[in-house]
């Protein structure tokens, strides 16, 4: 019997593609960067206070996990709050009452170890989530707990909120503490390089390198960031070096592919250019910018074609739907135009929503 809790979701490891970066980091005072490894998990006399008065004294395990995961998230608990952008410690985590899934998950597992649980780090396979940045895309990571006591393996999920799509916790890969450290600087490296903190970006990549050398995703990481400080022979080298480990690291193929194709170095950006059209077709954001240089140059077809797969892939994109909006209307397809932009409108927040709706009201005595 397992017992799955369903919580909060956030980014484990940051696996980076398109000349790619991470999202700024959280810090706490004093400790601007990357902390020691050997305080990760480090929990502070308050909590372990908490814990024993808590957790530590009910008898059965799989009680104990559960009563840790409400004392964690729950109204009458520590009510720690999902922060996409918060790569902390297990100590901040508690401090700041934030984390991402690697940061609860640090929370979790050092508590549920302190209160006497066998609780272990997992990395789980999740449908690729491209996430648009200014100049890059991101692919989210994800990481669970799982909590093995005698009769039953307990599996607590820090995903929800941020995903459209379920998971199986039951299907992670066990990581040893080690690994997960990894992420750990492998999120803060990101961050430091998306902050151009390059000294300070790659001493941190190389630690992660260093705790886990065979990561495909960490050298193709690396790539980036030393694409990204004009360091384009050591980037090439980095990208290589993934692609060695794992010749299906698409981002690494697609960044060299990237690399040489600006060196112009065409026949061997030619012998990978069709595993990376083919990695592209995956990617509803590169779909959606294949189907807007579609339609400047006026070939409709194709840019219906790309945007409708775009949008397949990411359905709740308010964007990707004004795109469509715009071509069926230069293509003379009116009514269709205006039936995607009245769901651009209805999926669209902030100023964006704004703005499409007064297109439509503008445009509805039309229809």
């Amino acid at each position: 019997m397992t017992l799955p809790l369903k919580v909060l979701s956030l980014v484990a490891g940051l696996s980076l593609a398109f000349n790619s970066s991470a999202t700024p980091v959280h810090s706490v005072e004093g400790n601007r960067y990357a902390i020691d490894q050997s305080k990760l998990l480090e929990l502070s006399a308050e909590i372990k206070t908490e814990l024993e008065n808590n957790i530590k004294n009910i008898r059965k395990p799989g009680e104990r996990a559960v009563a840790l995961h409400q004392l964690m998230f729950g109204p009458d608990g520590w009510q720690i709050r999902y922060d996409f952008d918060a790569n902390l410690s297990a100590q901040q985590a508690w401090q700041l009452r934030r984390g991402n899934c690697l940061s609860l998950a640090l929370l979790y597992v050092a508590s549920a170890r302190y209160v006497g649980l066998k609780a272990q780090f997992q990395r789980v396979q999740t449908p690729a989530q491209w996430e648009q940045r200014s100049d890059y895309y991101l692919v989210p990571g994800h990481v669970n707990v799982a909590v093995s006591t005698h009769r039953q393996r307990i599996y607590i999920e820090f995903l929800g909120t941020f995903y459209d799509f379920e998971v199986d916790p039951s299907q992670g890969r066990r990581i040893s503490d080690k690994q997960a450290f990894a992420d750990y600087y492998n999120n803060i490296a990101m961050a430091l390089m998306d902050q151009k903190k390059w000294p300070q970006a790659r001493s941190t990549m190389q630690t992660a390198i260093e705790l886990e050398p065979d990561s495909d995703m960490y050298w193709s990481n690396l790539g980036v960031l030393e694409k990204f400080s004009g360091n384009s022979q050591a980037a090439e080298k980095a990208y290589r070096t993934a692609l060695k480990i794992n010749k299906r690291n698409y981002s690494a193929l697609t960044n060299l592919y990237v690399l040489l194709s600006e060196q112009q170095r065409k026949q061997e950006a030619k012998e990978i250019s069709n595993k990376v059209q083919k990695y592209s077709r995956k990617n509803p954001f590169r779909l959606a910018k294949l189907a807007g240089k579609a339609l400047v140059n006026e070939q409709y077809d194709v840019a219906l074609s790309s945007i409708k797969k775009a949008i397949k892939l990411r359905p709740e994109h308010a964007e990707f739907h004004y795109l469509q909006a715009r071509i069926y209307y230069r293509s003379g397809a009116a009514t269709q135009g205006f039936d995607a932009l009245q769901r651009a409108a209805k999926l669209a927040e902030g100023q964006d929503k704004q703005r499409y709706e007064q297109k439509v009201a503008a445009l509805a005595p039309s229809f």
